[in-house]
């Protein structure tokens, strides 16, 4: 497997991931993560553009992908809680593969 910055002609191919993945979570109870798939398809064309999606590859396939933001999100600018600090951090975003049991997202984990 590799890891390669995602591009937008990759968006058909993602999305195709992304069904598999929320089907998955739909079977084990998950209704409302990724539930809009418009939502979800304009998130990844966001991260795209921004750089920071990444695709998993193998064998000529994407099977994964991941979102690594670094400096912070502003998805977590407003949380239920308080900050330990105001460091910078790393956010992981969009963690979904197309197939289970074949070590993908372990790979994915690890690479990150």
């Amino acid at each position: 497997m590799k890891v390669e910055l995602a591009l937008l002609n990759d968006v058909n191919e993602l999305m195709e991931v992304y069904d598999l993945a929320r089907n998955h979570m739909v079977n084990e109870k998950n209704l409302t993560q990724w539930d809009n798939k418009e939502v979800f398809k304009d998130e990844i064309i966001h991260y795209i553009n921004k750089n920071v999606l990444y695709k998993v590859i193998k064998n000529n396939e994407i099977v994964g992908c991941f979102a690594y933001i670094t400096g912070g999100d502003n998805a977590y600018n407003t949380i239920d809680g308080k900050w330990l600090n105001d460091n910078d951090y790393i956010t992981i975003h969009k963690i979904m593969s197309k197939y289970q049991r074949q070590g993908i997202a372990s790979f994915m984990i690890n690479y990150i």
